[in-house]
């Protein structure tokens, strides 16, 4: 139907100047028409892979680093000499030169086969990086990849609904943890109003267990970690993050101010919704917010119970994925300017004729 929609206007166009305009031949217009056609298509499937693609990350650890030598990259031109001659004389041609016989580069790898290269201090890069001397076997590494989630781009989900929790608590809302820093490292313990003067302890903690469990359980832990909130916000919280990604396990813990445990919840795309209760109760059994307590019961109850949801699953999904009004407006803007382009080619060329 969208497809139709976006055609109109450009099909209308090129009718209407085939009417008017004698000067455009039936081959003209069907190129017209062809080519609109063959345009449409492909802003349609650019616009669907748009709406289908999100970003989720992906969580491993180091197995190894190295320092390896390579090519240099490091060129420039070299020995000019005459080349192309001909009556008229000769250009001159120069040859490409490297500044070193070869490159150092320092690199890292990670349980899932992804790689980072550190920084070199030096042009050449013979001078061992500080960063890459303080990495060791078993650090955790985070990366974002890139993936299909229909259930975000459908209307038909649930997460299209609540629209009026989101505005009700933004100022309460963080931003998705997502931001990698310092080659593979994410802060993935969020705070909403409560204090934790051991921050960084908590962040790295929860670190190592997605280290552990991120490549075997296809799992990303996350923690929101709210003050004096009603239960109504976890929903606004899945509404506003959109249910997560695909391999996302959200705890969700609300506390007062002598961070006792006031509600739990979790967000979780699971095939069995056991894991989201059991994970819930015993956080609810802990009572006070301590962190060795809460991250414990949280790696126990992924690496027993978390097991994700395939995308596949949800391939009916597809059909009902559309393009946004602003997606249809620019596609017809842009098919309308192409074709009113076409017409006044066609009018004033009479090469097809």
């Amino acid at each position: 139907m969208e497809f139709l929609l976006v055609l109109i206007i450009p099909l209308v166009i090129a009718i209407v100047c085939f009417i008017l305009f004698k000067e455009i031949s039936w081959k003209e217009f069907l190129i017209h028409i062809a080519v609109q056609l063959f345009i449409t298509t492909i802003f349609i499937f650019i616009i669907f892979y748009q709406n289908v693609y999100y970003t989720e990350v992906w969580n491993g650890a180091v197995v190894s680093k190295e320092r390896a030598e390579v090519s240099c990259s490091h060129s420039y031109p070299c020995n000019p000499h005459s080349c192309n001659c001909d009556k008229n004389g000769c250009d001159t041609c120069w040859d490409t030169c490297y500044t070193h016989s070869y490159d150092v580069e320092w690199r890292v790898y990670d349980n899932t086969k992804q790689e980072w290269e550190i920084n070199t201090v030096d042009s050449q890069g013979l001078i061992k990086p500080d960063r890459w001397e303080v990495v060791k076997e078993g650090d955790p590494t985070s990366y974002t990849h890139a993936y299909k989630n229909y259930i975000k781009a459908s209307k038909q989900s649930l997460f299209h609904l609540h629209g009026q929790l989101t505005e009700k608590y933004k100022k309460y809302l963080p931003v998705y943890p997502m931001k990698i820093y310092d080659y593979y490292n994410l802060n993935r313990v969020v705070t909403v109003g409560v204090k934790l003067p051991n921050k960084f302890a908590w962040n790295y903690k929860l670190s190592v267990i997605n280290a552990k469990l991120g490549k075997t359980k296809q799992c990303n832990a996350i923690l929101v970690l709210v003050k004096d909130q009603p239960e109504e916000y976890y929903y606004a919280l899945g509404q506003h993050w959109e249910g997560g990604n695909k391999n996302d396990a959200i705890l969700v813990i609300s506390v007062d101010e002598a961070n006792t445990i006031q509600w739990v919840n979790v967000i979780a795309l699971v095939t069995n919704n056991i894991f989201n209760v059991q994970l819930r109760d015993s956080i609810l059994d802990i009572k006070t917010l301590d962190m060795e307590k809460v991250l414990v019961a949280f790696e126990e109850n992924i690496e027993k119970s978390f097991k994700r949801k395939r995308m596949r699953d949800f391939d009916y999904l597809m059909s009902s994925i559309t393009p946004s009004t602003a997606q249809l407006i620019t596609v017809i803007i842009i098919g309308t300017i192409i074709s009113i382009g076409l017409s006044i080619f066609f009018h004033k060329d009479d090469t097809l004729n």
